[in-house]
């Protein structure tokens, strides 16, 4: 870190008012990732203003979209209005580019309110975690061959944290592919060493393909018609789930995953449709039932 240059002025922006998400379910609707869109104004700032990052911080769950991110950077006295210009000018821009799916997007710039830290980044390190920040992936990589619209790939930038002297950045991948799994795993690693970051990685979610051909499917849509009276509507979908898990620990075994209709997954928006507990239920012990014979 370096002390703040005698003159400057904390300043704290903030990027606010995005939808956020589940990293896996929503990862294809081109939601705002709050990081994502703040690295994007800093690093093009620092072309007309000369700044000090003081902190930078956004989302808070490795499988959540980040829905606001802040950093707190010091400039000069008689720069501050043009600092709230240029964040009013990329307000615009983010309003333009996410106006389907992100209208409540807004980038607040404030001086006061809040507590500015005592210390700043080096230039050196600024310049690095923006351009880290920058170039690292977020989104949809790839999606299935197998299952149209379903999205095999994925990588989420999760998570910015200031911590002291210390910045933290967590990512998550997805994949139905274990070899596509480890293919962007390995880039997001490749960017951290770029900047040469200190990089621990963990295991995750292991891959688990869909099997249209499954037993256990073919029973449970058997079942749901006759409890019902409807053929079920079978999706393959983008998240982690713990047939993963079992999976890779018995291969080859035959499974599906089911449950209630969970809308706003990881996010504060998040429920449970009451009315589908008691048919998930239902179908839950007549599944049973029928294994069982």
């Amino acid at each position: 870190t370096e002390a703040i240059r005698e003159g400057f002025v904390p300043v704290k922006i903030l990027v606010t008012g995005l939808q956020g998400g589940h990293s896996g379910l929503n990862i294809h609707e081109g939601r705002g990732n709050a990081i994502k869109l703040l690295n994007r104004l800093l690093w093009n700032l620092r072309k007309e203003v000369d700044f000090q990052l003081g902190e930078m911080d956004g989302g808070n769950k490795h499988n959540a979209i980040p829905r606001e991110c802040d950093a707190i950077i010091f400039v000069a006295s008689n720069q501050v209005e043009t600092v709230r210009e240029f964040a009013a000018r990329y307000a615009e821009i983010y309003k333009e580019e996410y106006k389907f799916v992100e209208k409540d997007v807004r980038i607040e710039v404030s001086t006061d309110g809040f507590t500015a830290p005592s210390a700043a980044f080096t230039t050196g390190l600024r310049d690095k975690l923006l351009d880290m920040l920058y170039a690292m992936p977020h989104g949809v990589m790839a999606m299935s061959l197998a299952v149209p619209g379903l999205v095999e790939t994925s990588t989420n930038l999760a998570v910015l944290k200031t911590q002291d002297d210390k910045i933290s950045v967590l990512t998550s991948q997805r994949s139905s592919i274990t070899s596509r799994l480890d293919e962007i795993c390995e880039m997001v690693y490749a960017v951290g060493t770029l900047v040469d970051a200190e990089i621990r990685q963990g295991n995750g979610y292991p891959a688990w393909q869909p099997n249209p051909d499954s037993r256990v499917l073919q029973t449970a849509k058997a079942v749901h018609k006759e409890l019902f009276g409807t053929e079920p509507e079978v999706k393959a979908i983008h998240a982690g789930l713990e047939t993963g898990i079992i999976g890779a620990k018995f291969p080859g075994m035959d499974m599906i995953s089911f449950g209630p209709t969970i809308l706003g997954a990881h996010s504060p928006d998040e429920r449970v449709h009451i009315p589908a507990v008691e048919k998930f239920w239902k179908f839950l012990t007549a599944m049973l039932a029928t294994l069982a014979k």
